[in-house]
């Protein structure tokens, strides 16, 4: 009777369980501060992953989230950039002082553009939580073409998403 009892909740837990999470999105707003060229055909975007708050995975019925999962959030954020194939873009980080500050430790990745054959396309790890970046000045130049933006740092809501996972 054991054996059986213990055959069916290992097929149970095979058949799928449940998991749920607590967690909120963060956004980067870039807005113009200044804008040297008026001939720029610089595109940019920058990417924030959400945080989780807390996760509980059970059997059959999602619980609410209760365990603490602050350990798995990522402590970086990317930026995208689009930009005429004219040369290599200067990338630097302003703090709210002024100061230059470095958050990109790692190299620029770069890849074709397929939509635009005259443009090329980057791709740019930040050190540096979506938060931290709050306040900051980002100042891209490429080819005598500088660009600056100011960063704006957006809190989403908490929300609570659920679902089912199986074997």
């Amino acid at each position: 009777m054991r054996n059986l009892a213990c055959v069916f909740l290992f097929s149970l837990y095979l058949s799928g369980c449940a998991i749920s999470i607590a967690g909120k999105d963060e956004f980067i707003e870039l807005n113009y501060e200044q804008k040297v060229s008026t001939d720029s055909d610089i595109t940019i975007r920058m990417s924030c992953p959400g945080k989780m708050y807390s996760m509980m995975v059970s059997v059959i019925v999602p619980l609410p989230p209760i365990i603490p999962a602050f350990w798995v959030n990522e402590e970086t954020s990317s930026l995208y950039l689009t930009a005429p194939k004219k040369g290599s873009p200067s990338i630097s980080f302003l703090d709210g002082s002024n100061n230059p500050v470095k958050v990109i430790t790692t190299s620029v990745r770069e890849g074709e553009n397929f939509n635009d054959a005259s443009k090329k396309d980057y791709y740019i790890i930040i050190n540096k939580d979506c938060a931290d970046l709050d306040g900051y000045k980002l100042i891209i130049v490429i080819d005598e073409v500088e660009v600056i933006y100011l960063l704006k740092y957006i809190e989403g809501k908490i929300k609570f998403a659920w679902t089912y996972l199986s074997a």
